[in-house]
């Protein structure tokens, strides 16, 4: 039976005494009593000795958990081997050292982007200390690698977007992301005598805005140097912004610059922008002041900053230790 054939192999693996017997489990039971705390190596032994010992199906089983559970514990004990204990843990398993990283931003950006407020955005956004250093144009953080990862691409995105025209209310725009149900979107002419004024509602079902001279266009311009299709203002309901895109053969403008062609990306549209037809330096008025309104706002979600997440070799491991 099960208890006759594996019971002293059991008793010696949780470390109780076992009973004296004639069979031929008695030597290893006694070199068991004298290991009562076996390394990994000497489980494994164990483990294969008995497992080469006539017992049956029962046996060879007892053997197999008896191995697995050595190898367990031993890379258990490399992991927290390595573990600096000074450093916080971020899970049951996986230790990772904070780091710092130092991010150079534009002279430009510096004014609207280092803010108290932004500073706050940024650390509950990625999970990451933040500290200005306007003077030299600097952003430090620290935290573990997620963190910093996620801090970098942020401020990375404000710098792009902020490119065509910068301002405190765009930057916690691009910091802090927020669902937007609908946006009153109207564009003033700059000169009243050569372009119409334009008003649209921006809904999850209607968040589109093409100009072009071509009669299918929402905003219709008869201009020689305006395109067919010469370019697209719509509405992201899910990160809340308003984007144009150039879709032109001379070009869309906006705040001066131009616009990067459509295979490269949209760009970011707030209110207050100059969005121009024309290149500024041969026509400096054909086009239109933004006015953007938030007209239905969903409600905000809170969300966890980035913790770091367990390597593929720690997942196996808790997945193992589980089955025990």
């Amino acid at each position: 039976s099960f208890s006759v054939c594996c019971g002293p192999f059991l008793q010696a693996l949780s470390g109780q005494p076992s009973v004296k017997s004639e069979r031929p489990w008695n030597r290893m039971d006694l070199h068991l009593k004298r290991a009562r705390s076996p390394d990994a190596r000497d489980v494994t032994s164990l483990a294969k000795r008995a497992r080469d010992t006539p017992g049956g199906f029962s046996h060879a089983m007892s053997a197999q958990v008896a191995e697995a559970k050595a190898n367990t514990e031993h890379m258990l004990r490399s992991i927290s081997a390595k573990a600096d204990p000074q450093v916080p843990q971020m899970g049951k398993l996986g230790v990772e050292a904070q780091q710092t990283r130092v991010v150079s931003v534009p002279e430009k950006l510096v004014a609207h982007l280092m803010t108290p407020e932004h500073r706050q955005m940024l650390t509950e956004e990625s999970g990451a200390d933040v500290e200005w250093a306007p003077d030299q144009g600097k952003v430090r953080l620290q935290g573990f690698a997620k963190q910093l990862g996620v801090a970098a691409r942020l401020l990375a995105r404000v710098e792009m977007h902020c490119h065509w025209g910068s301002s405190e209310e765009k930057v916690r725009r691009l910091l802090r992301r927020r669902q937007v149900n609908s946006v009153l979107c109207r564009l003033s002419p700059m000169t009243v005598n050569r372009l119409m004024p334009v008003e649209r509602m921006f809904t999850s079902q209607s968040s589109k805005m093409s100009i072009g001279k071509d009669k299918h266009n929402h905003v219709v311009v008869h201009d020689p140097l305006v395109s067919r299709h010469h370019c697209l203002v719509s509405l992201d309901a899910g990160k809340g912004v308003v984007y144009v895109t150039d879709l032109s053969t001379n070009g869309t403008y906006l705040n001066g610059r131009r616009l990067p062609s459509k295979k490269l990306g949209k760009v970011l549209l707030s209110h207050g922008d100059e969005l121009l037809l024309k290149d500024p330096q041969t026509d400096d008025e054909f086009g239109f002041i933004c006015n953007l309104k938030e007209v239905s706002i969903a409600k905000e979600m809170k969300f966890e900053p980035p913790r770091r997440l367990l390597s593929p070799e720690e997942q196996s491991t808790t997945r193992g230790l589980g089955s025990f």
